[in-house]
């Protein structure tokens, strides 16, 4: 890890700002000192209308905040009552609600024809069922008539041979017979 440029002036300003700190300290205590001694060497006389004005106006002020935090406290009571209430009415509400909610299903539920949804239900199965039995169907056809075709080309290359080695051996074959088998064997 790298100390960065970032680093260091951060770190310069922490310690200036502790400088500066302990300075106004220090200037803050002399300053006190100084206030103290003064306040402890003058004798003042207050005129009386001051202090009554100065006690008025201390009681008004007090009087004001405690007349806001009476206020306040009784909008909280208030609004904590209308919060109770209007929970109450709406749990009573709910409740209503869920029972007529209630009603209206078991209505529609009644109205429902199950026989005629099992019907449906019964053909859409027997359709699905159709469809795919005709598709194994299709793919079954498909891998007999590769296999027949297979074994009409084997017969056919057997005869081939068959002749080929007769016209060798000169004897004759009857070749009518396998061409009318391998015709057979191409319809089916």
């Amino acid at each position: 890890m790298s100390i960065t440029r970032s680093d260091v002036i951060a770190a310069a300003a922490v310690c200036l700002a502790a400088y500066f700190g302990y300075k106004v300290k220090k200037l803050s205590d002399k300053y006190e000192e100084a206030i103290d001694d003064i306040a402890d060497n003058i004798d003042v006389n207050v005129n009386n209308e001051i202090i009554n004005a100065a006690v008025e106006k201390a009681v008004n002020r007090e009087a004001a905040s405690q007349s806001d935090t009476a206020c306040q406290r009784a909008v909280r009571l208030v609004q904590d009552d209308i919060a109770h209430s209007v929970n109450k009415v709406v749990e009573a509400e709910k409740a209503n609600l869920k029972a007529d909610t209630k009603k209206a299903i078991e209505k529609k539920l009644e109205s429902i024809d199950i026989s005629a949804a099992k019907k449906e239900v019964l053909e859409e199965a027997q359709k699905m069922v159709a469809d795919r039995l005709e598709e194994d169907t299709r793919v079954i056809k498909n891998t007999y008539e590769t296999s027949i075709k297979n074994v009409a080309k084997m017969c056919e290359e057997m005869i081939t041979s068959a002749s080929i080695s007769a016209n060798k051996a000169r004897e004759p074959i009857d070749i009518g017979d396998v061409k009318t088998v391998i015709k057979l064997f191409k319809e089916v």
